[in-house]
């Protein structure tokens, strides 16, 4: 039994003993930190922004108001643009139906003068004249229409003439201030033009 030695020390020593740390190849790192690592003071915190909530609503309100004001604008050229088509389409139709409703209206009063008795043909000319003139004064009339002429005069110092070159419903009055001769065929033509003129004012 005393030949039993510890193994180490069989080992030849070269050298003095060295501590393990010293021993071990040290390795560069970072420092390491974990949740149970001493830590400095904490940071104080940063206070947030303040919100301008005023300023908000302002440029929201204007933004709004500058986009209502275009929608409305752009109605307003739409409404415009669609009058203008109106106006167009209505005017191309306008002025045939004018033509039209004058040239039916002197067509009319043309077959109504045709078959009008006399004194419904005379009976308005004759009023307006002794209205205005007071005085004496001569009517050439047709033959055909002279007694009802002298009936519609009455009591009025109106000298009827009979005149062959007249024609039924024509008439041609005159005295020292006044004279007025009335044509149906130019009444007809003043009438289709005068209602013409009142259908394109309308």
């Amino acid at each position: 039994m005393s030949d039993v030695r510890p193994f180490l020390s069989t080992i030849p020593s070269t050298s003095a003993p060295r501590s393990l740390g010293s021993a071990l190849t040290a390795v560069p790192t970072a420092p390491a930190t974990s949740p149970w690592s001493p830590r400095g003071a904490e940071p104080a915190p940063v206070a947030a922004p303040a919100i301008d909530t005023k300023a908000i609503e302002d440029a929201a309100r204007d933004k709004g108001r500058e986009e209502g004001l275009a929608e409305v604008a752009e109605l307003r050229a739409r409404l415009a643009s669609a009058i203008a088509a109106f106006t167009s389409a209505r005017d191309a139709l306008k002025e045939p139906a004018i033509d039209k409703i004058a040239a039916a209206a002197a067509a009319v009063v043309s077959a109504w003068t045709e078959t009008a008795t006399p004194a419904e043909l005379y009976a308005p000319i004759v009023r307006a004249w002794l209205a205005k003139s007071a005085g004496p004064a001569t009517a050439h009339v047709t033959p055909a229409h002279v007694d009802e002429l002298k009936e519609l005069a009455g009591d009025a110092p109106l000298t009827i003439v009979a005149d062959p070159s007249m024609r039924a419903g024509d008439l041609r009055l005159s005295s020292s201030t006044l004279e007025l001769c009335h044509q149906w065929d130019h009444k007809l033509a003043d009438l289709r033009e005068a209602i013409a003129a009142a259908l394109e004012k309308a």
